[in-house]
């Protein structure tokens, strides 16, 4: 498997041509720290579009499992979700900026068609299921802020009005785009830092359960399905191709630099989604430890255990903080569909029908699930375990490409000292959570695929074909 190296060439071309002497400027510390925050303000962005996906819907439905199952006991496992994922979206916005294309272009380019076709399947599928509960998630938002006069039906339909109108805005610049993100995510973090000043927070019993690794038999489920929640399978795709679009800002500052800024930012963006679901985890177990009956709070029906446990104002800042991430994480999937598809069939990225396409694909079921799964109790927490699995099935199809493009091109590597530690630990985070989510989907399957043992003999079967 082979790639251009041009990328790397022009790079560095532009960064070690030689000049003409002259008078070199005297740097101190202070301009040289202005200088640094000027350069790295360029790559700011991309990590919150990245971000979202650790604090959709799915998300805090795992956080509502992990407090009412174990208090603060699987903090640690949010951390470790966080800390591997923060290496394997490292690789892929280093493989952006370095080649300079994203990674639906370069399987394109680098596989087969039939793999390549395969892998469009996947990863369209796993961005349909996403989408599905990002939408639903806005629509009980909406449905609960205005305490049910609007239906959920129309909430789905509002929340994709709005994200067609916000994704049109792409054609002022991505730019908008991200810093409409980054109101998202500060809106939902002051709802969450709002609710969590009503707690009383057992500081060093949450610091224990960041950092004592404890895994109650009841709760082993939980803890799989919260660490396989954390990494998406399109965020893989997204956060090369946002990376890929900063080729101006890479040959200003340099290839190497541009590598150091999109680690750090990518870093500080996955510790502020930390903050943020350790926050709604705290809620989440005092929430359920003064109501008193844990198993019934899920997102259609915490707004009303907050309500009773902190009074009714609260109930609608805990609304709002949802519409945001909800809305927040449907315009990355539908935005991150666009990438997909333009990526494996060369449509041209402006066309207007693209979005039409994009975000039409999960309006009638996002529809039908939010009308029959509300009308069924616990319809919501099956229909978000239902679609995680999805997402666990998929995510080895996108890791493992991203995995195969990077190591088969070491060499465009070379300007980064840490490329190989780096490489390393991303197939180590990858190897840990494809194998968590695997044994999250055999679980889930023994529960629910029929005991014969014909069926169960080609479950397993199927299993083993597709671990190889």
């Amino acid at each position: 498997m082979m790639m251009e190296t041009s990328r790397v060439a022009e790079v560095q071309l532009t960064t070690n041509q030689s000049t003409l002497p002259v008078s070199k400027p005297v740097l101190t510390r202070r301009n040289a720290t202005t200088l640094w925050l000027k350069d790295f303000l360029r790559f700011i962005g991309p990590g919150f579009l990245v971000a979202i996906a650790f604090l959709d819907p799915g998300n805090i439905a795992a956080d509502v499992n992990q407090a009412v199952g174990s208090g603060y006991e699987l903090m640690w496992v949010t951390c470790l979700g966080t800390i591997l994922s923060w290496f394997i979206q490292c690789c892929c916005a280093r493989l952006g900026v370095i080649s300079g294309s994203h990674l639906a272009a370069l399987i394109r380019d680098n596989y087969p068609p039939v793999i390549s076709s395969f892998l469009f399947l996947f990863i369209t599928i796993a961005i349909l299921a996403t989408d599905m509960l990002e939408v639903v998630g806005g629509a009980i938002a909406i449905h609960g802020i205005t305490d049910g006069r609007i239906p959920l039906w129309a909430g789905v339909l509002l929340t994709c009005i709005a994200t067609f109108v916000i994704l049109s805005l792409k054609w002022v610049g991505n730019r908008s785009l991200e810093y409409i993100m980054i109101v998202f995510v500060v809106m939902l973090a002051i709802t969450m830092c709002i609710l969590c000043s009503k707690t009383t927070v057992d500081v060093p019993q949450m610091f224990l359960g960041m950092v004592y690794p404890r895994l109650p038999a009841s709760q082993v489920s939980v803890a799989i399905g919260a660490l396989g929640a954390l990494v998406m399978p399109h965020n893989l795709y997204l956060h090369s191709a946002l990376m890929s679009s900063r080729e101006d800002e890479v040959i200003v500052v340099g290839m190497n630099r541009a590598l150091t800024y999109v680690t750090i930012e990518a870093a500080g963006t996955l510790v502020i989604s930390l903050v943020i679901n350790s926050i709604c985890i705290i809620v989440f177990a005092l929430g359920s430890k003064m109501y008193g009956n844990g198993s019934d709070m899920g997102l259609a029906t915490i707004g009303d255990v907050l309500a009773d446990v902190f009074g009714r104002g609260y109930k609608y800042v805990w609304y709002l903080g949802l519409l945001a991430s909800a809305q927040a994480s449907t315009l990355t999937t539908t935005f991150t569909a666009q990438f997909v598809i333009t990526g494996f069939t060369r449509i041209k990225e402006d066309s207007i029908w693209l979005l039409f396409v994009t975000r039409g694909l999960t309006l009638v079921p996002s529809v039908v699930i939010a009308v029959f799964s509300y009308q069924i109790h616990d319809g919501f927490a099956a229909m978000t375990n239902a679609l995680n699995i999805v997402d666990s099935v998929v995510v080895p199809f996108a890791i493992q490409p991203l995995l195969a493009l990077s190591t088969y091109t070491l060499e465009m590597w070379k300007l980064d000292p840490f490329a190989k530690f780096m490489l390393a630990m991303t197939w180590v985070s990858s190897w840990i959570i494809m194998g968590l989510n695997t044994y999250n989907m055999v679980d889930a399957g023994r529960s629910t695929i029929p005991k014969q043992m014909g069926v169960q003999v080609c479950f397993y079967i199927a299993v083993a074909i597709y671990i190889f």
